[in-house]
């Protein structure tokens, strides 16, 4: 699977090439998940759903990974944001 190639949009020339795990759109995640038994899958849900929660604006959330952990990319309108807020760009200007 081919990745995108995504650089803060003020440092184009720190770059990292990543590939798409998932994306949560607005609405796809209609409530926390309250659990004594949650697992990982449900601690990521549980924090896609506070990022929209504190922020109406955003659109999607995509979860990507480079060569080490995963970590979210936030998309508002046609533009990608990294967590602290630092606006992103895409290579063919989409995660695929």
């Amino acid at each position: 699977m081919a990745g995108t190639r995504v650089c803060y949009k003020d440092a184009p020339h720190v770059a990292l090439t990543v590939r798409l795990i998932h994306t949560w759109n607005r609405g796809d995640i209609d409530h926390a998940i309250m659990s004594a038994s949650s697992g990982p899958k449900d601690y990521v849900k549980n924090i896609v759903y506070a990022l929209f929660e504190s922020s109406p604006a955003l659109d999607a959330v995509s979860m990507v990974r480079a060569s080490g952990p995963p970590f979210f990319l936030l998309r508002i309108g046609r533009s990608y944001y990294s967590m602290d807020k630092r606006e992103v760009e895409a290579a063919g200007g989409r995660l695929k």
